[in-house]
């Protein structure tokens, strides 16, 4: 190694620790300013979370395997939990498992099922902490694409937890944003074909996706329908893009891209993420979420439909 590159190295070195060292300061300084701060925000309603970066941590921190970055991701996931029912957030969506992460090693996605069958088992049990805080476990996504003891897993924790009402926990599994409005238009479609007559042609059934009929059959509704639509979007790890999550009900969230790796999101960012939204809505107009139209008269509830 040349003398230059050495320097370099070393550099490099000095300045990782000094970041380390400021970091040790600022957090604990920056958290305090902002718990101070939160009583006064406007506080969103629905939340979305992106869980993304738990592959690269485990890369970084050189674990033995990636199955232990997600392992450390899920227990992150319980903190959010507890943020959220902290600070006053009842509605609460993941994007635990795409249709895309299926593109991915055979070993990898049977470690993801793995830790998400063990989870949902937890989560089912008295005693767990969705059962301390209240929350109300649902699961939208594909359910024909998991395993059946994932499946049987996810049964049991929506029943352990259904009369739950605090707050409500949503858990994207086998699911693509895509496909759920493809999904929801078919529904809406089969729904008017089976209550139309001879008298109706093929353009009546058409006029029958609409907004409101599209709005109930999206997969959060199918579990409850009166959930309102996400007003913020936060993804860890980096990346700014939203990777086909729930695209029909965060049409109007506001968004915020933190740089940190899921296994290290804590209540700091948590926090600037709240504080981001709350800067948004004091400074924009205000957007009207409400989906169903006054000159409508109300649908009703969706049935339930295995998802």
């Amino acid at each position: 190694m040349s003398l230059y590159a050495m320097c370099c190295k070393r550099f490099d070195g000095m300045l990782c620790g000094a970041r380390v060292a400021l970091d040790k300061v600022a957090r604990p300084a920056g958290l305090s300013v902002l718990r101070k701060r939160v009583s006064s925000w406007v506080r969103p309603v629905h939340a979305a979370f992106i869980l993304d970066g738990n592959r690269r941590y485990a890369m970084n921190a050189k674990l033995t395997t990636y199955r232990m970055g997600h392992e450390m991701g899920t227990q992150r996931f319980y903190g959010l939990i507890e943020l959220c029912h902290q600070y006053g957030i009842p509605n609460l969506s993941v994007y635990s498992f795409s249709i895309e992460n299926f593109k991915r090693s055979q070993t990898e996605i049977t470690a993801l099922f793995d830790i998400l069958r063990t989870t949902l088992n937890d989560m089912a049990t008295p005693g767990n902490l969705v059962h301390r805080l209240g929350c109300r476990i649902r699961i939208i996504g594909d359910r024909a694409m998991v395993p059946a003891e994932v499946s049987a897993a996810m049964q049991r924790a929506e029943h352990a937890t259904q009369h739950h009402a605090a707050m409500t926990v949503f858990i994207g599994v086998a699911y693509d944003g895509r496909e759920e409005i493809v999904q929801a238009a078919r529904r809406c479609v089969a729904e008017a074909v089976s209550s139309s007559n001879d008298a109706r042609g093929a353009a009546s059934v058409a006029s029958a996706i609409t907004i409101e009929a599209m709005t109930r059959h999206m997969y959060l509704r199918a579990h409850e329908a009166s959930v309102p639509p996400v007003d913020l979007v936060v993804r860890a790890g980096g990346a700014k893009r939203l990777s086909s999550f729930l695209m029909w009900d965060a049409s109007h969230a506001e968004l915020h891209f933190d740089p940190v790796l899921w296994p290290e999101f804590g209540e700091l960012e948590f926090l600037r993420a709240l504080s981001e939204f709350n800067k948004r809505q004091a400074s924009s107009q205000t957007v009207d979420l409400r989906y169903s139209s006054k000159e409508e008269p109300q649908l009703a509830e969706a049935k339930q439909f295995a998802a």
